[in-house]
């Protein structure tokens, strides 16, 4: 990524910006693609524990989006306490039922 502070900037760089574009043309003239990588973060344990207690919710978290899965592990995970990690999942049954991400209403 370039950044520039100065209009000038961009005029002492003309060249090599007029290579970054050429290059990133000819890689989309190549039809190359970059392979996306989802990285869910591991589940914490009493995730772990409440889905094995209940199917249908282990169910339907594993059918949602990986970013909505994410969005429930990074808001279970900022927790403490494991009662409050417990008290998050529960509450969220209905939303994660339903298909939506931890911040949808």
């Amino acid at each position: 990524m370039l950044s520039f502070d100065h209009p000038d900037q961009v005029i002492q760089m003309k060249d090599h910006i007029s290579e970054l574009l050429r290059d990133a043309i000819n890689v989309a003239a190549s039809g190359k693609r970059v392979e996306k990588r989802t990285v869910i973060p591991k589940r914490p344990e009493v995730l772990v524990d409440i889905f094995s207690q209940d199917p249908l919710l282990g169910d339907a978290f594993d059918a949602l989006t990986p970013g909505r899965q994410k969005s429930y592990i990074l808001h279970v995970n900022s927790a403490k306490n494991e009662e409050t990690k417990r008290r998050r999942i529960l509450s969220s049954r209905e939303k994660i039922l339903a298909g939506k991400g931890a911040l949808e209403r």
